[in-house]
């Protein structure tokens, strides 16, 4: 069964955009994606004098120089308004090649584009079709180019990040059908 977002709260959220003088491009994840966040290690420090970065979630103190804002994780009700608070431009989500990273769900990708946020992800994440994200190999040169992309031309990185939303709120809600679907899988057992 597909994971889906509750409409409620992920429906009415939107973060703001291009509030900063410079892109507020970010990352969000817990300890057990650390090392998720080291593949970006030389991104973060190439770009930090063009973006500013923000993080949400730990941070080795080697990228702390770097980082503009660091935010303590946030978990439970009120994390989606706490995510939507960010305002980024752009979120990142990178992965290590390993089989969790390839066998995890959507689930950060679909809150990231309920919030509005254009994304970029590491190719060894299963992405479903139809959700609008680019998708890049865990090189430094593939990263700071996607993001490049992105930051060049911020009205269409915003196009992205409605496009992102739009898909969410139209195939991944939690709606009465898929209820169903939940409903049927938990009594098959």
């Amino acid at each position: 069964v597909e994971t889906r977002l509750a409409p409620d709260p992920w429906l009415t959220l939107q973060g703001q955009r291009q509030t900063r003088p410079r892109p507020r491009v970010g990352w969000v994840g817990t300890a057990a994606q650390t090392g998720d966040l080291l593949v970006l290690s030389e991104v973060i420090k190439t770009l930090a004098d063009r973006v500013e970065w923000v993080v949400m979630g730990p941070c080795t103190r080697w990228l702390r120089p770097y980082i503009h804002e660091l935010r303590s994780p946030v978990e439970g009700t009120l994390f989606p308004q706490a995510l939507a608070s960010l305002n980024l431009d752009l979120v990142l989500v990178p992965a290590e090649s390993n089989l969790i990273n390839r066998s995890k769900s959507p689930l950060a990708l679909l809150e990231f584009g309920a919030c509005g946020f254009a994304a970029i992800c590491s190719d060894v994440l299963g992405v479903p079709e139809g959700l609008p994200v680019t998708r890049v190999t865990n090189e430094t040169d593939a990263w700071i180019s996607a993001i490049e992309e992105h930051i060049e031309q911020m009205g269409e990185c915003a196009r992205r990040g409605d496009a992102l939303r739009q898909a969410v709120i139209d195939n991944w809600m939690l709606e009465a059908d898929h209820l169903q679907a939940w409903h049927d899988a938990w009594l098959k057992g």
